[in-house]
């Protein structure tokens, strides 16, 4: 069997040191910790927690195993190091925490995956708005090794004895640029690729004519006068969560829908309504990475089926369309359909508020490219601190949710299952 590439430094009684030997002692423990352990827990086809088979996970890397320039910011976990306002309506702040990015093949030397801990105060600006058209900004990184801490040291030749004075470089450390890739203004704007070298932590979605006037969202909206805030980060750990049909909101009522004895599927009758199936991750700080539906396809599967976000107040249920797919395709009967984050991410709704906004160059077919996206809480975003109940007083419930509102007479809908990505 081959070695493995990751290594450790051994040393033998009365053997010379070099300055080498000494480097290698302080970095090869690196590559073991994030090489070996964290960029395994990247999501990939071959992820995590029990999914190591499932086709949906067609994002950034095989198994971690990304490509050397994988073009991801990853989390540690999801409230880590998110992209929020900062100082100004116009900043975008990285609130503290702990983002990691690939930037080379494995080779035990050096880490490939690298990680910047943020303090909570790094922030960039937007510029303003354009006089006609909305346009898509990204807020992108780079992580690089620098060196630093330049000393006055002597130095002996070890040949001749001859004395110098120098002044090297001591210490090493992991330098984070943070920038503002401004896109280019359109009725309908496209995501730009990241700058060579660079990957996105955020996109922002900024308004024709918008200067500042109000603070930044992070769902769609038609005004013009705030950002909307995309969070492009990828967390760590995709985790598989089902939802049956005995957790949905079903109307049973004679004629419209019918719950299978056991629970196991739903039937429609001759009038159909809508079927809330709601994300099942008890977080708010996950990203949707897939989903897959158990039907039997040629007449249990519509076009209708759409993720949207959901809110359940005291005033009853409002829905946003996120994304406008053919979520499941049909097929023969009871087939495990699915749908990729690539997919959904490369059709923001024509019914969202605001303009429809188009993927990178590429999507969906290019694994890496860039959309908007999808996260538990049914935004673009996440807030960790929004737990306000609604004006009339009831707690709400708002997250992700697939909506099913045109499933054919007789057809049947058995098992949703969620592919998230929370971190550790």
């Amino acid at each position: 069997m081959p070695n493995d590439n990751l290594k450790a430094q051994n040393w033998t009684n009365g053997q010379g040191i070099t300055a080498a030997d000494l480097n290698g002692t302080a970095r090869f423990g690196i590559p073991r910790l994030l090489d070996a352990f964290l960029e395994k827990l990247i999501p990939g086809p071959h992820g995590y927690a029990g999914i190591e088979s499932n086709p949906l996970m067609q994002i950034g890397g095989l198994h971690g195993d990304n490509a050397p320039t994988g073009g991801w910011a990853y989390a540690i976990h999801g409230g880590s190091a998110y992209p929020r306002q900062g100082s100004g309506n116009d900043k975008i702040q990285i609130a503290p925490g702990t983002l990691l990015q690939k930037v080379g093949a494995r080779t035990g030397d050096e880490a490939s995956l690298l990680a910047y801990t943020f303090t909570g105060t790094e922030e960039v600006t937007i510029a303003a708005g354009d006089a006609t058209n909305p346009r898509i900004d990204l807020v992108e990184m780079k992580l690089e090794w620098e060196t630093g801490n330049a000393v006055s040291r002597d130095f002996k030749d070890s040949t001749n004895g001859a004395l110098s004075t120098t002044t090297p470089s001591i210490h090493r450390r992991v330098l984070c640029t943070i920038q503002v890739k401004t896109g280019t203004p359109a009725a309908s704007p496209a995501y730009p690729l990241p700058t060579a070298g660079f990957v996105p932590i955020a996109g922002v979605f900024v308004p024709q004519t918008w200067a500042a006037a109000s603070p930044i969202l992070i769902e769609d909206s038609n005004a013009t006068t705030s950002l909307v805030l995309h969070d492009q980060r990828i967390p760590l750990c995709a985790r598989a969560y089902r939802s049956i049909p005995r957790d949905w909101f079903v109307d049973t009522s004679a004629g419209v829908y019918a719950l299978e004895t056991r629970g196991r599927y739903v039937t429609a009758g001759a009038t159909p309504s809508d079927i809330y199936a709601l994300c099942p991750s008890p977080s708010r700080v996950g990203r949707v990475l897939g989903l897959k539906c158990y039907s039997n396809g040629a007449t249990g599967v519509s076009a209708a089926i759409a993720l949207k976000r959901f809110r359940d107040t005291n005033a009853g249920i409002a829905l946003q369309d996120l994304n406008t797919l053919t979520l499941f395709s049909a097929g023969a009967t009871w087939l495990n359909l699915g749908s990729t984050r690539r997919d959904f991410e490369s059709t923001h709704a024509t019914g969202a508020p605001g303009p429809v906004i188009a993927p990178s160059v590429g999507a969906p077919t290019v694994v890496g490219a860039y959309g908007p996206p999808v996260w538990t809480n049914g935004k673009r975003a996440i807030d960790p601190t929004d737990n306000s109940p609604d004006p009339t007083g009831y707690d709400r419930v708002e997250m992700a949710a697939v909506v099913m509102n045109a499933i054919s007479t007789a057809g049947a809908v058995g098992m949703l299952t969620w592919i998230v990505a929370e971190g550790l």
